[in-house]
């Protein structure tokens, strides 16, 4: 009988407490593989849980203003837990209540949180796991956003090495797997954008006041089949006027991330990634800061990497990936490239309980 698409973690764990943001911080999902007896194997009695187990950390995507630690690929968690790998997929904080440097003091704070002595491995003690892990056996996997990310998070480990003169160096990851990652702010539209959006349109600036005045959000699962009733509340479809009221007040993220065209409309008011993203991960308008592009990160000691690129993305250029590519191995990074033949954006992360592309991949 196939496996459930989606299955709940072991464990939820708050590794940052924030006050004022969802949950109460930024959390930490925990699945666990199975234990097996090496008379399994043949190799006579005692339990894999008398060792350390690996870890492979997950970072969502979701223009880093949407999305949730659930949104991984499940069969890829199934994969490494049968494998013996523990999987912990990270929460961080979303735009727009706080710009990209905050997000990426999250990700290096998940990662300190793994590394710590009072991080994971005490809340798993004190959760009554039966399982030790080795912090030192970390690997990195990122989609989208949160293929940006675990570049974010290598170089922040990097950089946060050499500042740190007293204290001792966390170790560096193993290895990291960037998917579709934005290497490069191309979307880069100014703020002023937004601005003329929200002056312009008061159903979506009654959505955006609704927003800003939540908890900063960590944690939003998109319901895709809710944006046509989004564009409809306040853009209007097929040239109708809007219909203010029909999206729940509830649903102010949605309305914040959704685009003015979804059907025979050009967007007009875009704020996702085809518009002014850039801008809002910046918190100022074009040129950004070279650190804040990801390309400009990678050194000659970054962890062995491998870069997914779908060839069909439609959203990320895949120029991108293969540019991110050529840069490591021009630094002598051990890496590879992975071309998922006809794949667009968004299917390697999906809930999928098949983990091959029927496509096939280079």
């Amino acid at each position: 009988m196939p496996s459930p698409v989606e299955f709940p973690p072991d464990h939820i764990f708050l590794y940052k407490p924030i006050p004022g943001v969802q949950y109460g911080g930024c959390r930490a999902l925990v699945w666990l593989p199975k234990a097996r007896s090496k008379s399994e194997d043949g190799e006579g009695g005692g339990s894999d849980m008398d060792t350390t187990a690996p870890l492979a950390l997950m970072y969502h995507g979701g223009a880093f203003q949407t999305g949730s630690a659930l949104d991984i690929p499940y069969a890829q968690v199934r994969y490494l837990l049968d494998r013996g790998v523990v999987v912990v997929s990270f929460s961080y904080r979303l735009l727009p209540h706080v710009d990209m440097k905050a997000i990426i003091s999250d990700l290096l704070d998940s990662y300190k949180y793994v590394q710590s002595q009072t991080g994971l491995r005490a809340d798993l003690v004190k959760a009554g796991a039966m399982i030790d892990v080795d912090p030192r056996r970390c690997a990195a996997l990122g989609w989208s956003a949160g293929g940006s990310s675990v570049i974010y998070l290598a170089a922040a480990i990097e950089q946060g090495n050499k500042a740190r003169t007293d204290d001792p160096p966390l170790p560096p990851l193993r290895c990291i797997a960037p998917t579709y990652p934005l290497v490069k702010l191309v979307f880069d539209e100014p703020l002023s954008k937004w601005n003329h959006a929200l002056q312009s349109n008061p159903f979506l600036k009654q959505y955006w006041d609704q927003l800003m005045a939540e908890p900063c959000g960590t944690d939003h699962r998109l319901d895709a089949s809710k944006m046509l009733l989004a564009s409809e509340a306040i853009f209007g479809v097929d040239g109708r006027p809007p219909v203010p009221g029909i999206l729940p007040a509830e649903d102010s993220r949605l309305a914040y991330v959704t685009q003015a065209s979804t059907r025979d409309r050009p967007g007009r008011y875009i704020v996702r990634v085809d518009g002014n993203l850039g801008s809002i991960m910046c918190g100022t308008d074009a040129p950004y800061p070279d650190e804040m592009h990801p390309i400009n990160l990678v050194t000659s000691t970054f962890p062995a990497t491998c870069v997914v690129m779908a060839d069909a993305d439609q959203l990320v250029p895949p120029s991108q990936s293969q540019e991110l590519f050529e840069r490591l191995q021009a630094l002598g990074v051990d890496s590879r490239l992975v071309v998922a033949k006809g794949m667009g954006h968004g299917p390697a992360e999906a809930h999928q309980t098949d983990p091959a592309w029927p496509e096939g991949n280079d």
